[in-house]
């Protein structure tokens, strides 16, 4: 089993990284070709805070949007 950490999945959702594409690319390949994934829910949490709070540099999203990511996973 793969556990996921907060910061790759930051860096996979922030367009503005420098770190974005590779991140990108391999949770696009984790959550397609692994059996097993593994999301804590401290992990799930600090994205959802992270992403959403305008104080913090990076791309944000609205609680709508990153609830949708979130269910997609």
């Amino acid at each position: 089993m793969i556990v996921l950490d907060a910061n790759l999945l930051l860096y996979a959702y922030d367009s503005r990284s420098d770190k974005h594409e590779k991140a990108r690319k391999w949770v696009e390949h984790v959550f397609s070709e692994e059996p097993l994934v593994g999301l804590p829910w401290q992990t799930v949490a600090a994205f959802i805070r992270i992403t959403t709070n305008p104080r913090i540099p990076g791309q944000r999203f609205t609680i709508e949007e990153v609830v949708e990511v979130v269910d997609q996973w």
